[in-house]
């Protein structure tokens, strides 16, 4: 399944370069984010990408009946191990609390199997797909679907310098 996405995405990366070069511009979001994280001098701060992730930090998820999730995904699923409070709740008791906290330290790729990855500081984990793939917050491999695809994806050769630039806008 991985293969197949990532041989889909970098088929419609080669299709948006020949477009650009045809002076048709069109711009992939993914390729745009991974570009600018390497090649800009700021980081788009774009939360799937960073470490620690989005979670609890620059983003929470609002349930119909008033329960504070994560994030979205995390809403989704419909966990409790990430129902970090509920409306009723100080904003701060919340977004402070114990399942906030292991949540974000679950999101860190400092101290784990990525200290050796040569992507550390492009990418970030995602407690989420970690719970759903182990059913644990804690990253048990490097070999997780996410983790492949972002490999991937962050080792695609883009040889046009002036093509690079425009795809990162």
């Amino acid at each position: 399944m991985q293969d197949s996405f990532v041989n889909m995405w970098k088929s419609a990366v080669d299709y948006i370069v020949l477009k650009n070069q045809q002076g048709q511009f069109i711009r992939e979001r993914t390729m745009a984010l991974i570009l600018k994280k390497i090649l800009d001098e700021y980081d788009p701060n774009f939360v799937d990408l960073r470490s620690p992730c989005g979670a609890c930090i620059s983003q929470l998820a609002y349930n119909f009946d008033g329960d504070i999730y994560s994030c979205d995904e995390a809403r989704m699923i419909n966990s409790e191990l990430f129902k970090i409070g509920n409306v009723n709740q100080a904003y701060m008791d919340v977004v402070c609390g114990k399942t906030s906290c292991a949540i974000i330290n679950s999101s860190l790729n400092e101290g784990s199997f990525c200290d050796l990855c040569a992507f550390k500081p492009f990418c970030g984990l995602c407690p989420v797909v970690n719970f759903v793939e182990t059913n644990s917050l804690i990253p048990m491999t490097v070999s997780n679907f996410r983790c492949r695809v972002l490999k991937s994806q962050l080792s695609i050769r883009l040889t046009n310098c002036s093509l690079t630039a425009n795809l990162s806008r």
